[in-house]
């Protein structure tokens, strides 16, 4: 998306420099479009944050013992909608047990009024995600919204 901002930028400047070409109504109409549509995600993220704030949902994983969390997949890239999934990651030391956090996914399931999926990442885990898919594991460091406490590197 920032790559797309920063193109039309560039087009922009080069176009606005005397004796550069010019555009025609496609081609700005193109740029306005992809700059809305980039302006589109980055409000999404931000609702998403601010919802996942207002409902104090950080002061519910910490029950869980999290030294970090964050948001991963549709939430923390501004594609969700209404039907979406919250998938959020937290990092401790050492598991909770399924039975907490099935417990705490149900109060901010109840909170929210939608599915919540919580991967929970222990030191052990964040190294076989590492190993066996690391796709995935990227997309977590690189794509993910931290909200609170150590990334997951």
């Amino acid at each position: 998306m920032l790559t797309t901002l920063t193109s039309i930028l560039i087009v922009f400047a080069l176009v606005n420099t005397p004796g550069n070409l010019s555009l025609n109504r496609r081609d700005v109409f193109f740029a306005f479009y992809f700059c809305a549509k980039f302006f589109a995600y980055i409000f999404n993220i931000f609702f998403n944050i601010k919802k996942l704030v207002d409902k104090n949902v950080i002061r519910r994983l910490k029950k869980l013992e999290a030294i970090g969390c964050g948001i991963y997949g549709s939430c923390a890239n501004g594609t969700n909608h209404e039907e979406s999934d919250i998938d959020i990651w937290i990092k401790v030391d050492k598991h909770p047990g399924e039975a907490k956090v099935a417990t705490v996914s149900n109060e901010i399931r109840k909170l929210l009024g939608r599915n919540v999926q919580i991967l929970v990442l222990t030191p052990e885990r964040i190294e076989r995600l590492k190993k066996e898919d690391p796709i995935f594991y990227y997309s977590l460091v690189f794509g993910s919204i931290r909200l609170y406490g150590e990334g997951i590197e």
